[in-house]
């Protein structure tokens, strides 16, 4: 099977690739194609693949394979490449560009979904967030086109099962990385691996590092990275940042976005990993229970996470996470936190079982291994004035 991704541009692709990265290990392993294309309002780009490599997405870094431009004047040169290619189905990597300054307020990626479905081709969307009503005018559009749209969790599930589309509850992917960590002796230190939001509790987590003897080695990147740096405390946390390559005066280190392959190695030699989404959120959604790839990885590499109490609302077993009521009480939890109680082969255990990357990539894709030949070719009409009633509801704060 032949699986082509378009990925439109964005700020921020920390989830959005690690998943795509899951998924591709997962194709690679049953024989399949999994080619992952930048796909841009782009007047000069033409239809390609080229040999994989890592480029910006914003804060972090996606690989991609090649590009499918999505502007007039070569959307249909993109939609001949896929059918020459013999590409079986299509996802996005998020469902949809969002409305931007950069980006314009007219949906122009509706023309290469309406070509690829006329070319009979399957197209899975994907949805990876909860602020659907930041873009609900691009997303309507984008639904009418997808045999099924995945929801990557289940805290966000709720805010788009009214839509009149077929929505299927998903849930985030987990792979082991093919390294051996087996010989890497733990540390006692913590790492922070999400990105440098403020939805992860980055802006309280850093001036906490002040008072912290537990070394904490920093990774990853992100807007609030910058904001940091130029803080008073900064030089009292940081012993050194390699990606200024400065010196503080601190004893945590900086090292910021580094290759998914370093990640399992990280949570192996260290004994926390702190990640605190749901401490606080514009869009309610992400108060029920959401989590990242880094909770996951971090369970099945034996770092105990250190989370935010909204987290319990998961059904992550409690006891695999050490949960507080405020950022600001991480570290009396965890120097009062007894290590040898934590059962590491239990939450290993619990992400294997209920994380698998083949599960989800059969649930994803099964359907079309098994359909093909069908007509792919009916657009579906929304209700739009129902869509937008039921926009996800907002809680007023200062974090987002």
């Amino acid at each position: 099977m032949k699986i082509a991704v378009l990925h439109w541009s964005t700020s921020s692709v920390g989830g959005i690739n690690t998943s795509l990265q899951t998924l591709r290990k997962v194709a690679n392993d049953k024989g399949d194609t999994f080619h992952v294309f930048a796909c841009d309002d782009q007047k000069t780009k033409k239809p390609c693949n080229i040999e994989s490599k890592l480029v910006r997405g914003g804060d972090t870094y996606i690989l991609i394979d090649g590009y499918l431009p999505h502007h007039e004047n070569n959307y249909r040169d993109s939609v001949k490449y896929l059918v020459d290619n013999g590409y079986d189905a299509i996802m996005t990597s998020y469902l949809c560009p969002h409305p931007t300054k950069d980006y314009g307020d007219e949906p122009v990626f509706e023309k290469i979904l309406q070509e690829i479905m006329n070319a009979n081709i399957p197209i899975i969307g994907y949805i990876h967030d909860a602020y659907w009503d930041s873009y609900a005018e691009f997303g309507k559009v984008a639904l009418q086109y997808t045999q099924k749209t995945m929801v990557c969790q289940k805290a966000y599930v709720q805010e788009y099962m009214n839509y009149g589309v077929n929505i299927v509850p998903a849930f985030v992917p987990f792979t082991p990385f093919p390294a051996d960590y087996s010989g890497i002796a733990r540390k006692y230190q913590g790492c922070w691996l999400p990105q440098w939001k403020g939805i992860k509790g980055i802006k309280k987590f850093v001036p906490t590092l002040v008072n912290s003897k537990l070394p904490v080695e920093l990774y990853s990147n992100g807007i609030e990275y910058y904001y940091e740096r130029k803080k008073d405390y900064w030089q009292d946390i940081i012993k050194r940042d390699y990606f200024a390559d400065t010196q503080g005066n601190g004893i945590h280190n900086f090292y910021g976005t580094v290759p998914v392959q370093e990640v399992g190695r990280i949570l192996s030699e260290s004994s926390f990993m702190f990640d605190f989404q749901g401490h606080s959120a514009k869009y309610s959604a992400y108060l029920n229970g959401s989590y990242n790839h880094t909770i996951l990885e971090s369970m099945y590499y034996g770092a105990v996470p250190v989370v935010h109490k909204n987290m319990l609302k998961s059904d992550i077993p409690s006891d695999c996470l050490l949960a507080v009521d405020n950022i600001e009480d991480w570290i009396s939890a965890v120097e009062n936190f007894d290590l040898d109680s934590y059962d590491r082969e239990k939450a290993k255990r619990y992400v294997l079982e209920n994380h698998s990357a083949d599960k989800l990539y059969d649930l994803i894709f099964g359907e079309f291994r098994d359909n093909s030949g069908k007509d792919y070719t009916q657009k579906k009409t929304l209700n739009i004035q129902e869509v937008i009633q039921t926009q996800a509801p907002q809680v007023e704060t200062d974090e987002w």
